[in-house]
């Protein structure tokens, strides 16, 4: 008898919501949600235009302005003017906002270290089958890092 082959799709995608639920998890005593620690993660990179941070969210221009409204009202990013535009403006972390980012940057680094662990140094070629499924997928490496 022949064996099915394993359902890759529908172990990422259930991976990908058993992560999302593990960090919302870490994120809750902190006030953050998922896609906002997302935001002031690529922020901690530096002040960016939103179009950007949009771009390296992998999501469109009106999603990126509905998550970053709010944080804007909550005092956590700020625009500031672009020195690349003399009349353009930037987004960038508020200090309240490096606070929050540094709590979620902690966050992830413990869920990080829990998925290490369930890896053996081996497996160095399960995280480049993992790189190029997500840019077979068109993502991009969400840390800048050229893929």
């Amino acid at each position: 008898m022949e064996s099915q082959p394993r359902p890759l799709f529908h172990i990422l995608l259930h991976i990908g919501r058993l992560l999302e639920a593990r960090i919302a998890a870490e994120l809750e005593g902190h006030g953050i949600h998922h896609g906002q620690a997302r935001v002031l993660a690529q922020l901690r990179h530096g002040p960016m235009q939103q179009a950007d941070l949009a771009r390296r969210l992998g999501c469109t221009a009106p999603t990126a302005s509905v998550m970053v409204r709010p944080m804007l009202a909550a005092g956590w990013l700020k625009r500031v003017a672009d020195p690349a535009r003399p009349q353009g403006r930037v987004l960038a972390l508020s200090p309240l906002g490096k606070r929050l980012a540094a709590q979620a940057a902690k966050a992830w680094a413990r869920v990080e270290q829990e998925l290490q662990r369930a890896i053996d140094d081996d497996d160095a070629a399960l995280l480049d089958n993992l790189e190029t499924i997500r840019s077979a997928l068109g993502g991009i490496d969400p840390t800048g890092r050229p893929s």
